[in-house]
């Protein structure tokens, strides 16, 4: 007997099933050995989301570590800040009252909270305040976050606006990070947004960040016309896992 018959021989006692040959659905899981449909079976992309009926993957059905942070997608959070929570940025870390003694203001209009300058009619003015917040849980570790602040001005003074950040990370064990570094910008007129950029690496979900925001408005040989600040929305926006 030769080769060339003993192949035919193998291929008739062990035919060779493709996979035109088989009719949809009548492969079922009941059919198939615990173990027999490996990973290294499938091809890649071959299981999709819409190929599993819900609930079919728990937990007891991933291996540990196998759901790792690549895998996993990433959209953008908001995390609003609550205006009221900003206290005077000096040792005391009193409640804000009204704007003065270099301390920002806390006013409502319309039942929204308000951070207000004092008035800078042909004077200079710097006043600042505080916060503390914890960084959101569903943040994604070393990723880059930014502050937010939504600011009003009323006039505008002859000299300059601006509106400078100061951001420390304080980790619960480790020395604290700036990560903001007094970085100052222009408050432009009417109504605008004032985003300040974090990059660091370092931070991590639930840690700390303490917060200085100081408002300098400098209306030197202005007219008599008011010159004043309202900061109406401040908020914390990231990345974070879904």
């Amino acid at each position: 007997m030769n080769i060339h018959t003993l192949k035919r021989l193998f291929a008739l006692q062990y035919p060779v099933v493709q996979t035109a040959s088989i009719v949809d659905g009548s492969v079922t899981a009941a059919k198939l050995a615990d173990g027999s449909v490996t990973a290294a079976k499938l091809a890649d992309g071959s299981v999709t989301a819409a190929k599993l009926p819900d609930g079919s993957v728990t937990a007891a059905k991933l291996a540990d570590g196998s759901v790792t942070a690549a895998k996993l997608a990433q959209v953008g959070g908001l995390s609003m800040i609550p205006l009221v929570q900003f206290r005077k940025a000096d040792g005391t870390r009193s409640a804000l009252g009204a704007a003065g003694s270099n301390s920002l203001g806390i006013s409502a209009a319309s039942g929204v909270s308000l951070l207000t300058t004092s008035d800078a009619k042909q004077a200079i003015k710097t006043e600042t305040a505080a916060v503390e917040l914890t960084i959101p849980t569903d943040y994604v570790a070393g990723e880059a976050m930014s502050l937010q602040f939504r600011c009003a001005m009323q006039g505008t003074p002859a000299v300059s606006k601006k509106l400078k950040v100061l951001a420390i990370y304080h980790p619960f064990d480790e020395d604290n990070i700036t990560v903001i570094n007094n970085d100052e910008q222009t408050i432009p007129d009417g109504i605008s947004t004032l985003t300040y950029n974090i990059t660091s690496t370092a931070l991590q979900p639930g840690g700390l960040l303490s917060i200085v925001i100081t408002c300098t408005l400098n209306d030197t040989g202005g007219d008599e016309g008011n010159k004043l600040v309202a900061i109406n929305g401040a908020l914390l926006s990231y990345k974070r896992y879904v």
